[in-house]
Order: structure tokens, then C-alpha cells, then sequence
């Protein structure tokens, strides 16, 4: 039979087999014992039914809480013809206000901004606007060369902005894309895909 040589002192051996025949039921920060597979596996399912429970209760109130982005029923599209700069995105009949009961109104919309080229053509857009009432609610600054042939008659998406809609009268947006250079034919379209806060 093989001799081994132990490098810790008995005491030291003493004190780890006493931790683990000692083992504790419940994980305790102060404890030097180790923990049996039914302390640990109680201590796991009692954090993941708390957790349960906090995401359940994140999803119950959800209904009410009008900081829920959500998808809408149908999509808002609006698409120009062909070299058309402005277009126009009537959303009334998503965020019509109602003074006494501002929370269950839309506070936000996201809106997708897509162009198209045509058939070995290439345009630029550098700025995107939407206005209502003369006012520019949202902007995007994004500065982009559409070029690449193999995405002719495709729709790219260029930009998403967040469209505030608090104090409007009326859901209807000019959307505007500032196209600085093009060679020949291309699109645009504005789409509503979503909304913060509850549907009008």
C-alpha cells in the first residue's frame, strides 16, 4: 500500500472533515462548512419562486403602466412616389388626447423611416423631419449613401425615431426626407410600428 505524506496539520485535517460531516442545511455567509445538496437546493428554489413572483407582478401591472412600449395593431405606412421628398403619416387615430386622463393616451410612437432606389440608381439622404402643426417633433441626423445594386427595389430601413406626441391636437405628421443628391428614381416611406403608453 502506497504512503502518502500530508502537508496540512491534523488539526487542519481535523477542522475540514469536520466541515463537511458538520455541513450546513442553509448557505451562510459567516460559515466555513460546506452546505448539503438539500440546503442548496432549497436556497435556489426559494430566490427563483422570488423571482417568479417579481416578474409576474412586473407583468401584471404592466397593463396599466403606460410605459409599456407595445406593438400596434396594425402598422401606420405612408410611402412617397417615386423622387417624392414629403410625405404625410396620420396617426390620429392613435394618440387623440384626452386631458382627463393623460396616462391612458399614446406618449410616444416609433416610426421607421425606409427609402428604396431604383435599378442602378444611388441616393443620399442626410436629415429626416417630422412635423405636425408646423412643429418639428423628431429629427433624425443620420447621414447615408444608398448605393450598393444589389438592394435595388428593396425597402432599407434607415432610421427609427420616437415621435413624441404629448399636447397634439392631431396625429397627422409631415415626414420629410432631405435627399441632397440621387441619380434617377428612388422612395421613401414613413411606418408607425409601435407605441409608448396605452392606445387613445
Amino acid at each position: 500500500m502506497p504512503e502518502y505524506t500530508l502537508s496540512n496539520s491534523a488539526a487542519v485535517i481535523d477542522a475540514a472533515i469536520s466541515s463537511v460531516v458538520g455541513a450546513d442545511n442553509t448557505p451562510t455567509a459567516t460559515s466555513q462548512n460546506m452546505v448539503t445538496s438539500g440546503g442548496v437546493k432549497n436556497y435556489v428554489d426559494t430566490k427563483v419562486d422570488a423571482l417568479d413572483f417579481r416578474i409576474d407582478g412586473v407583468e401584471a401591472n404592466a397593463t396599466g403602466n403606460p410605459n409599456i412600449i407595445t406593438g400596434l395593431t396594425s402598422n401606420v405606412t405612408s410611402t412617397g412616389g417615386n423622387r417624392v421628398n414629403n410625405i404625410t403619416l396620420n396617426l390620429g387615430g392613435y394618440i387623440g388626447r384626452d386631458t382627463s386622463d393623460e396616462l391612458s393616451q399614446v406618449d410616444y410612437v416609433l416610426v421607421e423611416l425606409w427609402v428604396m432606389q431604383g435599378n442602378n440608381d444611388w441616393v443620399s439622404i442626410r436629415r429626416v423631419t417630422l412635423k405636425t402643426n408646423g412643429v418639428v417633433a423628431a429629427a433624425s441626423s443620420k447621414d447615408q449613401s444608398y448605393t450598393n445594386q444589389t438592394l435595388d427595389g428593396t425597402w432599407i430601413l434607415h432610421d427609427k425615431l420616437w415621435v413624441p406626441t404629448l399636447g397634439l391636437s392631431q396625429g397627422t405628421f409631415t415626414v420629410s426626407f432631405d435627399t441632397y443628391a440621387w441619380n434617377d428614381d428612388w422612395y421613401i416611406r414613413a411606418k408607425a410600428t409601435h407605441f409608448l403608453g396605452a392606445p387613445a
